[in-house]
C-alpha cells in the first residue's frame, strides 16, 4: 500500500507541475479505488482522501466540479504537514492533533 500511496502523491505532484496529465492522475485514483486500494495510512489519511477523491473527477466533467490546482496545493501542503509532524511529534500525537482539528472543523460548520 505504501507504494500505491507513494506513486498516486507522486502523480499528483506532477500534474501540479506540468509533468502529468490529469487523465494519468484520474486513471491511478479510479484503479486505486476499483482495487480497494484507498486505506492511506492514518497518520496522512485526510489529505490523501482529499487528493484521491479530486481526482476521481474525470477531464471530461464539468470544469466547475473539478478542483483547481490550488485546491490540489493545498492539500498536498496538509499532506506535507502532516508528515512533518509525525516526524517531529510523533505518530500517535500527530494522529490525535488531526484528530482534534478534523472534530473542531465539524463542530464549526454545524
Amino acid at each position: 500500500m505504501a507504494s500505491d500511496t507513494s506513486q498516486f502523491e507522486r502523480l499528483a505532484r506532477e500534474y501540479l507541475e506540468g509533468a502529468a496529465e490529469w487523465n494519468a492522475v484520474h486513471q491511478y485514483a479510479l484503479q486505486l479505488e476499483c482495487e480497494n486500494k484507498t486505506d492511506f495510512p492514518i497518520e496522512l489519511g485526510r489529505p490523501l482522501e482529499e487528493l484521491h477523491m479530486i481526482f476521481l473527477a474525470d477531464a471530461e466533467d464539468d470544469p466547475q466540479f473539478r478542483a483547481d490546482r490550488t485546491e490540489i496545493s493545498l492539500a498536498l501542503a496538509g499532506l506535507d504537514r502532516l508528515r512533518a509532524d509525525v516526524k517531529t511529534l510523533g505518530r500517535d500525537i500527530a494522529v490525535q492533533r488531526e484528530s482534534d482539528q478534523e472534530r473542531q472543523r465539524e463542530e464549526s460548520r454545524s
